[in-house]
């Protein structure tokens, strides 16, 4: 009867907790416990090696300060409302054609505060009504207003259906038309 192969415990003097699922010839990643903090961080197997840290730890030891919000999983995607953030990050620097098109050519910005700081953004988000599947918008309350160009901002904001934003950016482009006959 043959035996299981039995994956190491430590590699170069470093705790791994948890091998991931792997597929042949495919680099394999590993929960491993940081050194330094004793934290859990994922990483590819064939980088650990003496001396190696988690990112918070290295960074720390580097000099290096980051933003941290917590959002971000180790393995997965992020939390919706990150992804929202990235989002309208992406579409208001022009990421993709689309983009250029219908945000970054009109003007369409994200004010200072939510670009220089995630967790403003994540705040505001959980204060304001954000639930699992709604979608952000800016559109009825700067129509409301009428700022123009539009700006995504904790005045300007809201968490709503799919449905709602559908409605009223057909209702705005069905005006649209109408006035331009």
């Amino acid at each position: 009867m043959s035996v299981p192969y039995k994956f190491p415990d430590t590699r170069n003097g470093i705790k791994i907790l948890e091998h991931l699922p792997f597929e042949l010839k495919a680099k394999r990643y590993v929960i491993a416990e940081c050194p330094s903090c004793e934290q859990p961080w994922r990483t590819r197997m064939d980088c650990l090696h003496s001396g190696k840290k988690c990112k918070p730890c290295a960074d720390k030891a580097s000099g290096i300060k980051r933003t941290k919000h917590g959002m971000s999983p180790l393995v997965g995607k992020p939390h919706p409302v990150i992804q929202a953030w990235y989002g309208m990050k992406a579409r208001c620097n022009g990421n993709g054609e689309k983009a250029t098109q219908y945000y970054l050519e009109k003007g369409i910005t994200i004010c200072k505060e939510w670009i220089a700081d995630p967790m403003s953004f994540i705040e505001w988000s959980f204060k304001n009504g954000w639930e699992k599947g709604l979608e952000l918008d800016k559109d009825i309350l700067c129509d409301k207003l009428n700022i123009s160009p539009k700006i995504y901002s904790p005045e300007t904001c809201q968490w709503i259906t799919k449905k709602e934003n559908r409605d009223h950016a057909r209702n705005t482009t069905n005006s649209k038309r109408n006035n331009s006959k």
